[in-house]
């Protein structure tokens, strides 16, 4: 994309990529025709808005605290343009900082400089908090995979499958049975959905027949055995048991008294009309629920092939692998709607003399009296003074009005309980009639990647134990973008690293034959190509380094293997992922923890000598 004019009238994030793009011209991704790698000076992330300032106001030495996300960087925004630069002396222009509208609002305020930058503050109040974005949930992806699997057509889509499906010959047992003991799982069932500690299978059966658990040099080599056909070889299984670290028992225990708190507690379900207009309007139903029960998960089956063999290094042998797990885990109870409807019906509320003549109000509440506010751009062709900008309208990211209600709350006492088809729980006719028309099984098969140590090496029981330390925002997806110093621009707030679906050690290990741990993690794509990378991946890739570091943490090296891209956003559906019409949203990820070490204070004597050699490899700041 080479942006030559610019429409007047843009969501934030769409205006702040086109000026980039312009600004710094040229294409920000690899052609896949020509193979040319992109334009290194192309970016779609730039601070692109400039603070006003009172030509005599004080010099600003700090500037209060703003919004945050739980990793404590103090430089958030919402959207590309919620970062500024501005001026801390007012009347010298060559001294420019980077920070948020959100803190900038808040110094304005105290300086007395809400006059100057009247549309700044007004937009700064109106920026939404930070919110945790959740990956696509897969759970309501396997009804459609199980429908597929009673049909027969698993595989046959355009949704094909890389895995190779069993042969199984028509009208036999083996066939009746392949209907829910499938050996592979479809590319849009990869697991990425975060599971609690409480919430790990304590007990995992490891299917090898080909014995992949050696982790020894014959399953290394390109030229080791291949079978397509789960039934080649008689399955071998082993058994492992949840190895959690003591920071991981303890994260179980808080879990479990969690859980427990909240089963004593009350749940349940606000109930109310659509509102088409403002004025008298009947009260909300709240219909109390039983607490969701906790389901605990004794145990799962993990199946190894070697041909789904994603890679190895010095000290460890990688696997994409199924992962068999109890449904309720990815599809958890549920409320009959059909019996909650007929409960409310026979009750008759609108027979109830208590209520009747009861009513809220509901009225209109503008959240953006303008619909649309002038957003200032700064110069970054070299000027960068407030009196050298672009003005563009920008549409309000919030709704220009919205009905809210107003009034009392009607409570509305049903007898219901949670159900889970599938494990051979007594059903309500509504729910047992569904599954009698199309039967669910117990159990749901997921993609991991499952990681194995060859022998006699403490690298993998190292790296287990680190993710246990991590913190939870590792984990996690933000909204909005950090600027992570030293570099200066925008970076999604994105998870750090994979998700850790646990450390599992053989039950038995007094076998003569080595068998090795296992690490489960979140398959997370494959490594990137710092030379196929533009700017702003680049950037997004040396900002995991820094964000590793701001925590506390030196990874300790520092390459493109340790590096995963895949496509993204993983919010969205699997198949609308990496779209032509938005190629830039890929997913990064940091691995390898083997070498990891934690300090305290975040300033491990390997910090400094790490940061540079992160610059130098994926080509930042000077050493671009």
């Amino acid at each position: 994309m080479n942006t030559t004019s610019i429409p007047t009238t843009f969501t934030f994030d769409e205006l702040a990529e086109a000026v980039s793009l312009r600004q710094t011209g040229g294409v920000s991704r690899l052609d896949p025709e020509s193979g040319k790698p992109p334009d290194p000076r192309a970016k779609r992330r730039s601070v692109v808005c400039a603070w006003p300032r009172d030509p005599k106001g004080k010099t600003i030495k700090a500037t209060p605290r703003g919004k945050e996300t739980p990793n404590g960087n103090p430089l958030w925004g919402a959207s590309l343009l919620d970062i500024y630069k501005f001026h801390r002396m007012p009347d010298f222009f060559g001294l420019e900082t980077t920070s948020t509208g959100s803190k900038l609002a808040a110094m304005a305020k105290e300086n007395g400089e809400v006059e100057w930058a009247k549309d700044e503050v007004e937009k700064a109040m109106m920026e939404p908090d930070p919110e945790l974005i959740l990956p696509f949930d897969i759970g309501k992806v396997i009804p459609a995979v199980e429908a597929r699997i009673r049909s027969g057509l698993l595989g046959k889509t355009a949704l094909k499958s890389s895995y190779p499906k069993p042969t199984v010959a028509e009208g036999s047992e083996e066939k009746k049975k392949s209907i829910y003991d499938f050996d592979y799982p479809l590319d849009n069932l990869t697991l990425a959905t975060p599971i609690r500690p409480e919430n790990l299978p304590k007990k995992l059966y490891v299917h090898d027949p080909c014995g992949l658990l050696a982790a020894d040099q014959r399953t290394r080599s390109p030229d080791a055995p291949r079978f397509d056909d789960w039934t080649d070889k008689p399955d071998i299984i082993h058994e492992y048991k949840l190895d959690p670290s003591q920071e991981m028992v303890d994260k179980i225990s808080k879990g479990i008294k969690e859980k427990e708190k909240v089963a004593k507690g009350v749940s349940g379900f606000l109930m109310r009309a659509e509102y088409e207009r403002a004025g008298p309007a009947d009260p909300p139903l709240w219909i109390p629920f039983p607490p969701r029960p906790y389901v605990e998960i004794p145990e799962a089956h993990l199946y190894l092939s070697p041909s789904h063999f994603a890679g190895s290094g010095n000290h460890s042998l990688v696997y994409y692998a199924e992962w068999e797990l109890p449904r309720v885990l990815l599809r958890p109870p549920i409320i009959c709607d059909t019996c909650l409807q007929e409960q409310l019906d026979a009750l008759a509320l609108d027979d109830d003399e208590e209520w009747k003549g009861k009513k809220g109000n509901v009225t209109v509440v503008f959240e953006n009296p303008t619909g649309v506010m002038d957003v200032y751009l700064t110069d970054l062709k070299g000027k960068g003074s407030t009196h050298n900008q672009e003005s563009y309208a920008v549409t309000s990211p919030k709704p220009y009005a919205v009905l809210k209600y107003k009034g009392p709350t009607r409570t509305v006492n049903v007898d219901l309980k949670w159900q889970t088809p599938g494990t051979g729980e007594p059903l309500c006719v509504h729910l047992q009639a569904i599954q009698d028309a199309n039967p669910v099984p117990p159990t749901a098969k997921v993609r991991v990647t499952a990681k194995l140590s060859i022998q006699d090496d403490d690298h993998l029981a190292r790296e287990a134990r680190n993710y246990q330390k991590f913190p939870d925002h590792f984990f996690e997806h933000w909204s909005g973008y950090n600027i992570v110093p030293p570099l200066h621009d925008p970076v999604p707030v994105a998870p750090l690293v994979p998700q850790f679906y646990g450390y599992y050690t053989p039950v038995d290990e007094s076998e003569s034959d080595y068998l090795s741990p296992i690490l489960l993690l979140e398959d997370c794509g494959t490594p990137v190509v710092t030379d196929q990378l533009d700017l702003d991946d680049r950037q997004e890739c040396g900002s995991l380094i820094l964000r590793f570091h701001d925590a506390g943490w030196t990874h300790g090296s520092v390459a493109d293997r340790n590096v995963l891209a895949q496509p993204g956003p993983l919010s969205t559906l699997p198949i609308f992922r990496n779209l032509p019409s938005h190629p830039e949203r890929r997913s990064f990820r940091l691995i390898d923890f083997g070498r990891s070490a934690y300090w305290e204070d975040g300033k491990g004597s390997e910090r400094g000598g790490e940061e540079t050699a992160a610059m130098v490899h994926f080509k930042l700041l000077h050493y671009s």
